[in-house]
C-alpha cells in the first residue's frame, strides 16, 4: 500500500488505514458473515516508514485472512540503517519480522544515520 504523503507519520497512518481497509471490503460486517460461515476474518496490513528506507511485506494485498503468517521487511537507503518499529512486535529491533495476523496491523519502521 502506498499512504499518501499526508499520512506519512505514524497516527496519521493509523486513521488512514481503516478507510483503505473499507475500501477493500474489509469490515466488521464482512468479518462477521466469515466467522458465521465458518471463515476466518480477513485483516488488514499496513506498513508506512519515515524518511530513508523503505518498507514492505509479502503478502500480494494489504490484508489477508486471520492467522497468516506476514513478514515484513525494512530496508534502509544508502548511509542509512533501521532503527526500529513502531507498533505491535515484539522484537522492536528487527529488520525483519514476522507477525501472526490476529487483527488490522499498523507498523512504522524507522531508520538513522549508520554509525
Amino acid at each position: 500500500m502506498v499512504v499518501p504523503g499526508a499520512y506519512q507519520d505514524f497516527d496519521s497512518a493509523a486513521v488512514f488505514a481503516p478507510a483503505m481497509i473499507k475500501s477493500e471490503d474489509i469490515s466488521a460486517i464482512d468479518n462477521f458473515i466469515n466467522g458465521v460461515d465458518g471463515n476466518p476474518p480477513i485483516w488488514g496490513i499496513i506498513v508506512t516508514t519515515g524518511e530513508n528506507g523503505s518498507v514492505s511485506h509479502d503478502q500480494e494485498n494489504d490484508y489477508a485472512t486471520e492467522g497468516t503468517l506476514v513478514t515484513v521487511t525494512a530496508t534502509p537507503d544508502d548511509l542509512y540503517q533501521f532503527d526500529k518499529w513502531i507498533g505491535p512486535v515484539s522484537d522492536i529491533y528487527n529488520p525483519v519480522i514476522t507477525i501472526n495476523l490476529q487483527e488490522n496491523t499498523y507498523l512504522k519502521g524507522t531508520f538513522r544515520l549508520q554509525t
